[in-house]
């Protein structure tokens, strides 16, 4: 089983997983999706996200927009990060759960992962699991 988090607004990700006012909780299995809570985290300082989502074990965050420090503090804390994701919560969740990772079609807006916004040589952006070309801006 994989507790998976997402930060929640409206129904769809969060823009921005740092600033986020709600964390959806969801276990997946076999391909299948359970919800598993929701909580309030508006008062949860960013630094202490990672310790927060370590101690609810979740090994999954898919999320929006995120700052590098808090990217990689949640990476050393064991938990895989999917960034820059869009879409409602419910279908980017049952995408991961299917496929095991994020679709891209389910890319943020402005991330190439989606094969729009090409560069040279580029392919699909490293955030969206594609080879990327340069540093990813």
């Amino acid at each position: 089983m994989v507790k998976v988090a997402v930060p929640v607004f409206e129904g769809r990700l969060s823009p921005v997983f740092d600033t986020c006012m709600r964390l959806a909780y969801f276990e997946v299995e076999g391909g299948r999706v359970t919800e598993a809570g929701e909580e309030d985290v508006s008062s949860v300082p960013a630094a202490l996200r990672p310790r927060l989502l370590s101690e609810r074990s979740v090994s999954v965050l898919l999320c929006g927009g995120i700052s590098g420090i808090l990217h990689r503090a949640l990476t050393a804390s064991g938990i895989t990060v999917y960034p820059w994701l869009a879409g409602g919560v419910k279908q980017v969740v049952e995408a991961f759960a299917t496929k095991g990772a994020p679709d891209v079609s389910f890319a943020a807006p402005g991330c190439r992962g989606r094969g729009r916004g090409r560069r040279r040589g580029g392919g699909r952006c490293r955030r969206m699991g594609g080879r990327g070309r340069g540093r990813i801006r």
